[in-house]
């Protein structure tokens, strides 16, 4: 594998703001961003099998869950409760 000779890895398919707040997390346990970045922070945390993190996020959605967002959110949280 090329990380394994150039000792980096190239994430391209997240947004900076995404992948920096998943590194906060794993290494602090929290995220600044993750009342508004949760559904991103879900789909990076469900491709590396971050069981904290998806939890996390599932937790933050269902904290900003509304009427007027259920149908956005909705998938979300059942993203993060069937798969954990």
């Amino acid at each position: 594998m090329i990380e394994n000779e150039t000792k980096t890895l190239v994430i391209s398919d997240f947004d900076d703001v995404v992948v920096k707040g998943m590194l906060e997390y794993l290494y602090t346990g929290a995220t600044d961003c993750m009342a508004e970045r949760a559904p991103e922070l879900l789909q990076i945390a469900e491709k590396y099998d971050l069981a904290d993190l998806k939890e996390d996020c599932g937790y933050a959605l269902a904290e900003s869950l509304n009427k007027d967002n259920a149908p956005m959110i909705g998938p979300w949280l059942t993203l993060s409760m069937f798969r954990s």
